[in-house]
């Protein structure tokens, strides 16, 4: 398990320590120890049967993390395990056996090892539970006053905030675990990383005075609002899955284009396009790519944002969005509504309506053919003006397979085959958004609307070829706004960006304008810093917009 995320490189490498290897090798041991006690204790001091239960809760947590993080790139957490049905879907079910490649023999291994294990002469059994039981608490404490004395003696004191969890004070005082989730895991384990987080966070904090002062500094800041916004007009936008920059204005041999639809976007002086939009997620992904656009917050780095809102109020763009000639606000979903707690997340984005596969008739997720054809019978019905908000799926990892449809393209030799099965998909993406704007344009809501096209996170795989190289951004879109575009900013900007450049694009005044800043801002510049990841997190952890 461990091996797997070092080997695919998904440890934040900015926040290794040069005793991350040896923190693992003390943290596993540390792990199977207080397992192996708790399962001797468990089982009556029967040996064989407390190496089984060892071994198959071990084996299946490794075999549960491999899956996991080959699509999301985060290890298995106990807070998705308590939500571990959304992850049943066909969608996801039936590329577990793409998930899978040589070098995880290991696992087939490991059960070999077991099983020849178990065989050993009975008659030594009892000697053995005798001296594990003496030896047990021994080891334990031996393990952990080697990890802490190693840090003692060799750490610079100020570096390091020692305790049970394992918070790390960084240089502008802020961490545990924070920005760094992968390799916090790494280097202290389960039972002194995801449980303590799990069982012992305190539900809500008391921010002081100065927190206080330091939160004001955003909520308080009023944006600049366009001299003339947009008028009486719809909002769709359309949140794209793991939509990577780099995909858009590819042209192979022959003049073969991966995106020619939204190619012809952003040719179009009328449509704001931006390829250089910097991904703000946390560990949750999908969750914290909407989250941002709906909530123009943060998301927590130190745990899932999603397990810890239940009671937190937002100031949803939904509800903002209804200050605009009262606007219908709803989401159109590809997955059932269960998925990322979607039903109470609407509620607090200030989405009064949301539809969903279920309401779709279909008893697995929906592909984008299906989703963008759901969305057209939504609008429809719709009184104008309205919000939508429309959640893609089928660009989402892995890429061992192509799109939904087969496409011929001569790809460069030096792109590796999971990178041309994901512009496969782009292409596929590309073909149901045109099909989408061709029914908008034919029903006359295209002049009616203004519709905005982003994406929640950059594709998680491990690229090999010459794609590696390509600059780590997802693109903007901004259709048929009607504004002064020569005055929008068209640089390196943040996904929490979009909901204030919302905002200022209708005209909405709101003391919360939202972490990021406005792309029609006189000043733009980046705010998007630990400083900024710090009032977020304690905005929601303080319960700010909570009405007492």
């Amino acid at each position: 398990m461990h091996r797997f995320v070092l080997n695919e490189g998904s440890l934040e490498i900015s926040y290794y320590t040069k005793f991350v290897f040896i923190d693992n090798f003390i943290s596993i041991l540390f792990d199977v120890s207080i397992l192996t006690l708790l399962a001797y204790v468990l089982t009556l001091g029967r040996m064989k049967l407390t190496l089984v239960v060892v071994f198959v809760l071990t084996w299946l947590w490794s075999f549960a993390n491999v899956i996991y993080a080959r699509f999301f790139s985060q290890y298995l957490t106990l807070n998705v395990v308590s939500n571990a049905s959304n992850l049943m879907d066909s969608f996801f079910v039936d590329y577990i056996p793409l998930a899978f490649g040589a070098s995880d023999m290991v696992l087939l291994f490991t059960m070999i090892a077991c099983v020849i294990l178990l065989k050993t002469n009975k008659k030594n059994e009892d000697k053995l539970s005798f001296g594990f039981l003496v030896c047990a608490p021994f080891v334990l404490a031996f393990l952990y006053l080697s990890l802490h004395g190693i840090r003692y003696l060799l750490v610079p004191a100020t570096h390091y905030k020692d305790s049970f969890l394992g918070y790390v004070e960084s240089k502008n005082g802020f961490g545990n675990y924070n920005f760094a989730p992968n390799v916090w895991n790494f280097e202290l384990g389960f039972f002194r990383c995801q449980l303590p987080l799990y069982l012992g966070r305190p539900e809500v904090i008391d921010l002081t005075e100065e927190d206080k002062r330091q939160i004001e500094t955003f909520v308080k800041y009023i944006g600049k609002t366009l001299d003339k916004p947009v008028e009486r007009k719809n909002l769709i936008f359309i949140l794209v899955e793991s939509y990577w920059a780099s995909s858009s204005g590819l042209t192979f041999s022959g003049g073969q284009e991966v995106t020619p639809f939204l190619n012809s976007l952003r040719s179009d002086s009328s449509v704001y396009f931006n390829e250089k939009v910097k991904a703000n997620i946390g560990n949750c992904m999908s969750f914290d790519g909407q989250f941002i656009y709906m909530s123009g917050l943060l998301p927590m780095q130190s745990e899932s944002t999603l397990s810890y809102l239940n009671g937190v109020e937002l100031c949803g763009l939904g509800s903002l969005m209804k200050l605009y000639a009262n606007k219908e606000t709803r989401m159109v979903l590809p997955t059932a509504p269960s998925v990322w707690n979607q039903t109470d997340m609407c509620r607090k984005y200030g989405i009064e309506e949301l539809k969903s596969s279920l309401d779709f008739n279909s008893k697995s997720f929906l592909c984008d053919e299906e989703l963008f054809k759901f969305a057209k019978q939504e609008d429809e019905k719709a009184k104008s003006p309205f919000f939508s908000v429309v959640l893609t799926l089928t660009m989402h990892s892995p890429y061992e397979v192509g799109a939904p449809k087969d496409y011929d393209f001569s790809f460069p030799a030096g792109y590796s085959s999971g990178y041309c099965n994901y512009l496969k998909r782009c292409k596929y993406l590309d073909e149901q958004i045109e099909s989408y704007f061709k029914y908008l344009k034919e029903s006359g809501l295209y002049d009616e609307s203004v519709i905005v096209i982003a994406s929640d996170h950059l594709p998680l795989y491990d690229w090999t070829g010459d794609e590696k190289a390509f600059p780590e951004y997802m693109p903007l879109y901004i259709v048929n706004s009607g504004l002064d575009l020569s005055k929008a900013y068209d640089g390196e900007i943040n996904q929490v960006d979009v909901y204030p450049t919302i905002l200022d694009m209708f005209g909405i005044e709101s003391e919360w304008r939202g972490i990021g800043k406005s792309i029609f801002s006189d000043d733009y510049s980046n705010v998007v810093n630990d400083s900024a990841y710090i009032v977020s997190e304690k905005i929601i952890r303080g319960r700010y917009f909570n009405k007492d």
